[in-house]
């Protein structure tokens, strides 16, 4: 609405992400590593997915900008400084989380791995996911993507705040869904145990092979509770261009830290750092885009693009990753993004610059 007011926005965003973390052990055995005969334990197996839902309400503004009399002047180094928060409901559809311990021996001349484990498995879904069809209901009458019953409800917060200093400095930290959710579909906590034999090399067709030795030991009905994906999140930009004033063009480079705060689907307490930036020599020059970044997962990826603003419309191609195209994978992935801009008023003297 203006600068007096600040701004709104709302978002609808589903995530259906999963995560599998394999003992080390299972891979060298896989792979032909050499691997002492013994007895060992396995207690770091996990796998977790989940189907969530977000319903966000942003709000937003700048609570100091100087040489503007709006607002309240700051400190003379500080050139702006804003704050926001987003309101969150969440409506979720598939959880699942399977844990597992194991005793095991392992023998070099058959490359063998042998033994006895005890499993538990959390799930919850919604009514609605039958076997067969998740979007049809008993009757086969389509129920559609946004009808799902869900398996339940949580609510989150987001908070976050940026401040941009007289000379280019941009600073951002942001704390991210703060909160959780409560699973009461069809929610069931079950306890199994079973038998691992694994011999040589792992074959797709082997897989389900190792279900037959899995017996349920106890099975309950109880809701449970898990948190959302909480992060926090830092960043530091700079303005070349406002550092140095024989600067040619305009040069924006970041760099920011992620950091999970749990091990949910969504989210890892593995840190990762990434790198990008911006230059357009003119402001009616196409603007070089690239980036860069790592986790300690020990995944990285890379990517070099063109962008194009205009007043009514920005349009942008870049590689996804970059290192897939020089590496052995021989693969070749992009993304096309095209931004319509209503009542932007820099260009056309229409007021402040609503996207």
């Amino acid at each position: 609405p203006g600068d007096h007011i600040g701004s709104f926005a709302f978002s609808m965003s589903d995530y259906l992400t999963s995560f599998m973390d394999i003992p080390d052990i299972i891979l060298e055995v896989n792979y032909g590593s050499e691997i002492p005969d013994g007895n060992f334990s396995l207690d770091n197996f996990s796998f977790k997915s989940w189907w969530i839902r977000t319903y966000a309400l942003s709000y937003s503004r700048y609570i100091i900008k100087n040489n503007h009399n709006i607002y309240s002047d700051g400190p003379a180094f500080l050139k702006s400084l804003s704050g926001g928060i987003t309101l969150k409901y969440v409506a979720t559809y598939a959880y699942t989380d399977i844990g597992l311990s194991a005793d095991v021996n392992y023998s070099t001349a058959t490359q063998t791995l042998s033994g006895s484990y005890d499993a538990t498995a959390v799930y919850s879904f919604s009514q609605d996911l039958q076997p067969l069809n998740a979007f049809t209901n008993q009757d086969g009458a389509p129920r559609g993507f946004l009808n799902l019953h869900p398996a339940g409800k949580g609510f989150g917060i987001d908070l976050g705040a940026g401040a941009e200093l007289q000379n280019g400095f941009i600073l951002g930290l942001a704390l991210t869904d703060l909160g959780s959710i409560s699973w009461s579909g069809a929610a069931t906590e079950s306890e199994f145990e079973g038998y691992i034999d694994i011999s040589g090399v792992i074959q797709y067709e082997d897989i389900d092979s190792l279900s037959h030795n899995i017996s349920l030991v106890s099975e309950r009905s109880n809701t449970f509770n898990t948190p959302l994906p909480a992060a926090l999140r830092l960043g530091v930009a700079l303005k070349f261009q406002d550092m140095f004033h024989s600067f040619p063009g305009e040069l924006l480079a970041g760099i920011d830290y992620n950091q999970g705060l749990n091990n949910q689907p969504s989210n890892y307490t593995n840190p990762r750092f990434s790198f990008g930036m911006e230059y357009r020599y003119k402001p009616t020059w196409p603007i070089l885009i690239g980036g860069y970044t790592y986790d300690f997962l020990g995944i990285s990826r890379g990517a070099i693009g063109l962008g194009y603003k205009t007043y009514f419309m920005d349009v942008y191609v870049s590689t996804i990753d970059v290192l897939s195209i020089s590496g052995e994978t021989n693969r070749f992935s992009a993304s096309l993004v095209a931004r319509w801009k209503f009542f932007s008023g820099e260009a056309k003297k229409r007021g402040p610059e609503c996207y």
